[in-house]
């Protein structure tokens, strides 16, 4: 599995005399995903504890928003599978348990939006 739940490096805190410090929110809209407490807020459903598989998924998505994965590159770059292994129905099943964590209405996706043909994108949240 690789190593999602390590967040990348980001500036410094305030008060912080590293030179690096981890980045400690991740922050779309009104979403959160805290990397260090692995809990995850939405006013829509509030705040709790991801699964560590709910966690990688949700982290690599986050940090990458407004881009569509398909389901065998979330397989490859989420648990690092490989091409000929994994199949896309484990993707749909963890993108499905996340949204009954996440989404007020898992039927009707607000954050996390499947694009037919293509795959599960984030989308970027609007400007204004």
């Amino acid at each position: 599995m690789k190593q999602e739940s390590q967040p990348p490096s980001a500036a410094p805190e305030e008060g912080s005399s590293k030179k690096e410090a981890p980045e400690r929110i991740i922050r779309i809209g009104e979403y959160t995903l805290n990397t260090r407490t692995f809990e995850f807020y939405s006013p829509q459903t509030g705040k709790f504890r991801l699964t560590p598989v709910q966690y990688d998924l949700l982290y690599h998505l986050m940090t990458h928003p407004g881009e569509i994965f398909s389901p065998n590159r979330l397989l490859d770059e989420v648990w690092d599978y490989p091409s000929d292994a994994g199949s896309p129905d484990l993707v749909r099943v963890h993108i499905k348990n996340l949204r009954e964590r996440i989404e007020l209405d898992p039927k009707n996706p607000v954050f996390i939006q499947t694009v037919p043909g293509y795959g599960y994108t984030i989308p970027l949240p609007e400007e204004g």
